[in-house]
């Protein structure tokens, strides 16, 4: 096991997962940097605030730590993108997703359509918010920038949480996939709200337009071999007991098909 551990964060520990998660990190720090000034300035006047302003930015912070920090980024976002980035080191992961690996963590290209349209909707989403927020009487933005600012803060320490738990412990990351669908609730994070309005709408688009098998093929991941080799091991399509990655990076593109006959007698052998 081990053994298993030393490998995974020596591939973890490579330029191209750090580039990945660098380059996300950065994003989210240009966006922290945009709206700290205007979260801050409620602070800045010198004098005590209003009762009803000091429980609106406290509360509102608490609501956003908790929707879009711990359930948004810690327990979702976080973890897929260094998910992402640990595939960058399969020679099959393509140049331009290795150029553009920010973009390509957070699902924006290189995924099953369905998810690429769901990680456009949520940087729509964002980019709407942030437009229609500028547009609130001052206090009223500062309550709503003190509450992303405090949501960003946490998704940016956990995005090195979960990539410095890989790379020294080699601890991979819980990736969730189809989290919402999977634990039945619905997300109160606003972006959240947005971008799955934003999804929905597209796919019943697709639906109506090209018709429900298409909608399907749409929705599935890709079946290609493009993420089947194990940086680890080496080996194209290789068994759970072979790679200690090919189930991960079975959840992450494409399922590795089942080993033939002679593997499955090397693998008794052994």
């Amino acid at each position: 096991m081990a053994e298993e551990k030393l490998d995974v964060t020596k591939v973890a520990r490579g330029v191209l997962p750090f580039w990945g998660v660098l380059g996300v990190v950065a994003f989210l720090m240009n966006g922290f940097r945009r709206v700290l000034p205007v979260a801050l300035e409620p602070l800045r006047c010198g004098q005590p605030l209003p009762a009803s302003l000091g429980f609106a930015y406290a509360g509102f912070g608490m609501f956003m730590a908790y929707v879009e920090g711990y359930r948004g980024f810690h327990l979702k976002f976080s973890p897929n993108v260094v998910a992402r980035a640990l595939t960058l080191t399969s020679p099959r992961a393509g140049v331009w997703s290795r150029i553009f690996a920010p973009l390509y963590c957070m699902e924006l290209f290189g995924s099953a359509p369905g998810r690429v349209v769901s990680s456009w909707s949520f940087v729509s989403s964002i980019m709407l918010l942030v437009a229609a927020v500028k547009r609130l009487p001052p206090k009223t933005r500062a309550v709503v920038d003190g509450g992303v600012c405090t949501g960003m803060s946490i998704g940016i320490l956990s995005l090195f949480y979960h990539y410095l738990n890989l790379v020294v412990f080699g601890v991979l990351p819980p990736i969730q996939l189809e989290h919402s669908k999977a634990s039945g609730t619905i997300s109160l994070c606003p972006v959240t709200l947005l971008s799955t309005t934003l999804s929905a709408v597209v796919k019943i688009f697709v639906g109506t337009l090209l018709g429900k098998e298409a909608l399907e093929r749409f929705q599935q991941r890709p079946i290609g071999k493009a993420l089947m080799k194990c940086p680890i091991s080496g080996k194209d399509g290789a068994s759970e007991a072979e790679c200690p990655m090919a189930k991960f990076m079975a959840g992450l593109g494409a399922p590795a098909p089942a080993p033939d006959a002679s593997d499955g007698r090397t693998t008794a052998a052994d």
